[in-house]
């Protein structure tokens, strides 16, 4: 992202020049190939986020027991559901 950033600046401080040379297609094009390499990482991120679901972590998982463990003690007549 820090690199997208900083062709952003630049190309801010420089658009008079790039329109001037006639490199406004190349750095289209450069900007192009950086920003689908981005959303290629980013889109990964997110693919490797969403592969494990929230009940994976271990706090979450133990929690299931221990609620399955009271319901079936409230079935018994055990505890109160209250």
């Amino acid at each position: 992202m820090a690199r997208r950033a900083a062709m952003v600046q630049a190309t801010r401080r420089n658009a008079e020049v790039l329109t001037a040379m006639g490199m406004v297609e190349a750095f289209t094009r450069r900007w192009n190939d950086h920003n689908a390499e981005y959303l290629t990482v980013q889109r990964q991120a997110l693919d490797r986020a969403t592969y494990f679901p929230p009940q994976s972590n271990p706090s979450v998982s133990f929690c299931n027991p221990g609620s399955g463990f009271g319901a079936w003690l409230v079935i018994q007549q055990e505890i109160s559901p209250g």
